[in-house]
């Protein structure tokens, strides 16, 4: 870069001078050239934010000398950068700007170029058709004016609209056409991308050693001229193809584990740096995919939140002081080189005044006098910059205490909810526990945010009373050696809806283990009692509004049966015969709140099959959002699904239905807490 440097330094003393205004024009376009080619180098070392400042000041200029052509080339270089930073619209908009400046001027070769980066913005908004019309526009205006680089770029992008379509054998065509292309034009940097996109194609079909092969080819060419953004990808899809590998066979653990692991975490400092989100994020999920495997299932469900909220929070923070960090610096370097421009213009002045002295003695007055005024008003500016830069050290240091306050109390918030975190985890049954009773169980819990307002329970039921429970033919039955079991959603989610789980879980405890209730209906009018007490307002008398939706079962193993009560739950039993859901008997918009308005509210009974599985579930899981169709899962695919695995051991069924959640719910947030329990009498 210290060359385009020297270029821009000479250009600004060039403009300083008065005897070159009549050049004024070139010298100009000749400043603006220097200020791209600088961002053009703070982009290859990732330094975004500085590249986007320059890229700024080079359209600035070139629109005061009304230059279309450069104007046009910088937008693109800006909407490159905004790519690199995720913020795809806004590229769009810069590359949309350049197309219409290119055509203004009927330059093909600009055109080329705008289609190929507006093509490139729309397949990162998902909108891939959109993406191919505009990279075959390209394409075809780079065949026919010869432009075998940006040509070379085409086929490559061409390929991967293809390969996310899920078309692999057209995506290869293109790849493998546009790898050709570079290596006979020497293009290094495109043979390192067509590299990392053709191993990723054949990641995708499953032929992971010949995935391998181009991965580290690729890996080796972005190393060698040092493209970090290449690097990262690779280092990405390294990892990525090394974990297939251990899945495929588990032998081979000792001899990629610590491979995948080191490529993933130089992936991960390398996309922080840079300030890669969608790489950044892509890292996370693969280290959680990672620590899945090898079965250390909390540290991978950590990585996989770090994956989901880096965007809000890390990065963001990151990023934003980046940018700062590059204003400060940005006004600095513009400062200093006024303070040259300044002294340059001072020292042609004198140069000037001197020639005059030997022409007449009034003109070395005028020039004397002229040079006293300068003199004061250069003294007053540099007080005055004294004063601004004072004040501007003073401001500083406020913002970065009141970051400091800002950062101390966000930390103090978050260990407190941590810390409520262990405490409700506490409350909860251990899984273990219940498995002692229930060896064929599962629990799958996924709190949407530290702590949740969905909760499970369960008991060993300690019956001393005469239980009157309706089955199909309406007989008495007393239940010998029983175990209550019970899944419940509190309003919310979050702190709310956690300190609510709590009252309800000590509530159960008094009512089941305390005051010996063991009929599933008669647990939840006493629930429903117990939190309108709790939950009254003292000073108003009002009752709280927040709800509950829950379901309760009474689990007779001896005789394989079960008892069921639900609010606004149904209860799902799988077997051979297929699906059957039995109807909760309340159904009210606060949940357990409304069992007054169901006197008769009673306990349905159920005799249970041999290998029959029986599912409890909060809404949460049928609820979620799909990032693909933007719609629900809904509770017709949850039947198809549990359909498909309940002859599964309990443990493989919880693991398809946390891979199918995350599936499903791809890029997009979790709206809600998820419970699904599952187990077999």
């Amino acid at each position: 870069m210290s060359l385009a440097a020297k270029q821009k330094a000479i250009a600004e003393n060039l403009l300083a001078c008065e005897k070159h205004e009549q050049h004024l024009t070139i010298v100009k376009r000749f400043v603006a050239s220097s200020y791209r080619v600088i961002g053009v180098a703070y982009k290859t070392k990732g330094d975004f934010a500085r590249a986007v400042l320059y890229y700024n000041e080079a359209i600035k200029m070139q629109e005061e000398i009304n230059d279309p052509k450069g104007m046009a080339s910088s937008y693109n270089n800006l909407g490159n950068v905004y790519q690199q930073q995720g913020n795809f619209t806004k590229a769009l908009e810069a590359h949309l700007t350049s197309l219409k400046l290119s055509e203004k001027i009927k330059d093909e070769k600009g055109m080329a170029s705008s289609y190929n980066n507006i093509g490139l913005a729309y397949q990162e908004l998902n909108e891939k058709q959109k993406a191919l019309d505009n990279m075959f526009k390209s394409l075809t205006i780079n065949k026919k004016i010869g432009n075998r680089i940006t040509e070379g770029r085409n086929l490559n992008n061409i390929g991967i609209i293809y390969f996310k379509l899920g078309k692999n054998e057209l995506s290869l065509q293109y790849l493998l056409q546009g790898l050709k292309l570079r290596r006979e034009i020497s293009d290094n940097p495109g043979v390192a991308s067509n590299l990392n996109s053709i191993s990723d194609c054949y990641q995708s079909a499953g032929q992971y050693e010949k995935a391998l092969e181009y991965n580290l080819e690729g890996l080796k060419t972005s190393t060698e001229i040092g493209d970090k953004v290449s690097i990262i990808e690779a280092c990405n899809s390294a990892g990525e193809i090394r974990i297939q590998l251990i899945k495929k066979d588990i032998k081979l653990r000792a001899k990629y584990e610590i491979e995948a692991r080191t490529y993933l975490q130089q992936a991960k400092k390398l996309a922080g740096e840079t300030g890669t989100i969608a790489e950044l994020n892509r890292c996370n999920k693969n280290l959680s995919d990672l620590e899945y495997t090898f079965g250390n299932y909390k540290q991978s469900v950590e990585n996989y939140r770090i994956y989901l909220r880096v965007r809000d929070s890390l990065f963001s923070k990151e990023s934003t002081k980046k940018v700062l960090q590059a204003e400060l610096s940005y006004e600095f370097e513009k400062k200093e080189q006024q303070a040259k421009l300044e002294q340059a213009k001072k020292d042609v002045i004198v140069l000037e005044e001197k020639k005059k002295q030997k022409l007449i003695r009034n003109a070395f007055i005028g020039g004397f006098a002229l040079m006293l005024i300068l003199a004061v008003f250069i003294f007053r500016s540099y007080k005055q910059k004294q004063k601004v830069n004072h004040i501007m050290s003073l401001q500083k240091k406020e913002v970065e205490r009141q970051k400091e306050l800002v950062e101390q109390k966000q930390k103090q918030i978050v260990d407190s909810i941590n810390y409520s975190k262990r405490i409700q985890e506490s409350i909860l049954t251990n899984e273990e526990e219940i498995k002692k009773h229930l060896p064929e169980l599962f629990v799958l819990y996924l709190p949407k945010d530290i702590v949740s307002g969905d909760f499970y329970w369960f008991a060993k039921a300690d019956c001393k009373e005469d239980l009157t429970i309706k089955d199909a033919k309406s007989k008495n039955i007393r239940a010998p050696e029983e175990f209550i079991l019970c899944a419940a959603d509190c309003t919310g989610h979050g702190v709310p809806g956690a300190f609510l789980s709590m009252v309800g879980t000590t509530l159960l405890n008094e009512i089941v283990n305390h005051n010996k209730i063991t009929d599933p209906a008669q647990i939840i009018k006493e629930l429903a009692h117990g939190l309108t007490s709790t939950l009254i307002n003292k000073q108003t008398a009002e009752y709280n509004t927040d709800g509950m939706d829950i379901s309760i079962c009474k689990i007779n193993n001896k005789e394989k049966r079960i008892y069921f009560a639900g609010a606004n739950h149904v209860l799902y039993t799988v077997n051979e015969t297929g699906v059957r859901i039995t109807e909760p008997q309340i159904i009210s918009f606060n949940g357990i709140f409304g069992v007054d308005s169901v006197k008769n509210a009673y306990s349905t009974a159920l005799n249970i099959e041999p290998g029959t599985m029986v599912y409890l579930s909060t809404d949460g899981y049928n609820d979620q959002i799909g990032e693909e169709l933007n719609k629900k899962f809904l509770s017709s695919r949850f039947e198809n699904l549990i359909e498909q695995i309940y002859k599964l051991p309990a443990h493989k069924q919880k693991q398809v239905l946390e891979n199918r959640f995350s599936e499903w719910k791809g890029n997009t947030k979790q709206i809600d807490d998820v419970l699904v329990i599952g187990f077999r009498v």
